[in-house]
C-alpha cells in the first residue's frame, strides 16, 4: 500500500518525460532495424548476482561517503533526518525502478553502445552525461553537475554487463540514495560534499580501467572525431 500511495504522487508530466529516451529509442532502433539487439539489451537479465549487489549497494556506498565528506566540514550530525527512512527509501526506489529509470533502455540501452562506436568509452560518457543533465534541466537546473560524473558508473556497469536492466536497478537506487539517505541537513555543503564524492569517484572509475570503463579488452579502444 505505501508503493501505491507513493505512485499516485508522482506527477504525470515527470512520468511521461521519464519516458522520452524510452520511445525515442525504440523509434530510432525500429527504424535503423536494430529493435532485437535493443531489447536484448533491455531485458538481459542473467548477470553475476555480484552485479545486482553493485546496482543496490554502491548508491548507499557513495552518498555514506557524502554525509562523511560533508562531517569534515563541519556540518552538524541530525540523525532524526533518518525517521521514516526504511519506508521512504523503499517507497521511492519502486516508483522509480517502474517509473524514472525507464529513462535507462533509452540512455544505456541505445544512446550509449551507438556513442561507443564512434567514440572512447570516456568521451561517449561525458558526451551522454552532458545530455542526461540537459533532459533533466527543467526539474533540477543543476542536474548537469550530478549527471556528467554519475554517467560514468552507469557506463561501467552497462559494458560490464550489457544490460540496460542493470543499470534500471542502478538508477532504482541512486535516486532513494541521494534523496533519504542523510544524516546532516541539506545544505550548500552537502550539496559540494556530493558533487566532490562523485567526481572522485568517477576519476576512480576512470583510472581503475585505464579509460575502457568495463568494455571488452578485445573492443577497439576509440578516440573518435
Amino acid at each position: 500500500m505505501w508503493l501505491l500511495g507513493f505512485l499516485t504522487s508522482v506527477d504525470v508530466f515527470l512520468f511521461l518525460g521519464g519516458l522520452g529516451p524510452l520511445g525515442a529509442a525504440l523509434i530510432v532502433s525500429w527504424q535503423l532495424g536494430t529493435t532485437q539487439t535493443w531489447l536484448r539489451r533491455v531485458l538481459r537479465w542473467r548477470v553475476s548476482p555480484w552485479y545486482y549487489a553493485f546496482a543496490v549497494l554502491f548508491p548507499v556506498v557513495l552518498y555514506a561517503a557524502t554525509n562523511v565528506v560533508a562531517l569534515l566540514f563541519g556540518e552538524p550530525l541530525d540523525t532524526s533526518l533518518l525517521d521514516g527512512f526504511v519506508p521512504s527509501y523503499l517507497g521511492t526506489w519502486g516508483a522509480v525502478l517502474f517509473l524514472g529509470g525507464l529513462e535507462e533502455p533509452g540512455w544505456r540501452g541505445f544512446a550509449l553502445p551507438q556513442l561507443q562506436g564512434q567514440y572512447s568509452p570516456v568521451r561517449a560518457t561525458l558526451v551522454l552525461g552532458v545530455i542526461w543533465g540537459l533532459w533533466h534541466l527543467p526539474i533540477q537546473p543543476l542536474a548537469i553537475v550530478l549527471t556528467v560524473p554519475m554517467a560514468f558508473f552507469y557506463t561501467w556497469l552497462f559494458n560490464r554487463t550489457q544490460s540496460a536492466l542493470l543499470c534500471i536497478v542502478l538508477h532504482a537506487s541512486m535516486t532513494p540514495a541521494q534523496d533519504h539517505l542523510r544524516i546532516v541537513a541539506d545544505t550548500p555543503t552537502l550539496e559540494l560534499a556530493v558533487v566532490l564524492v562523485m567526481v572522485a569517484a568517477a576519476a576512480g572509475f576512470v583510472a581503475a580501467t585505464r579509460g575502457r570503463l568495463g568494455q571488452a579488452a578485445g573492443t577497439p579502444s576509440r578516440s573518435g572525431s
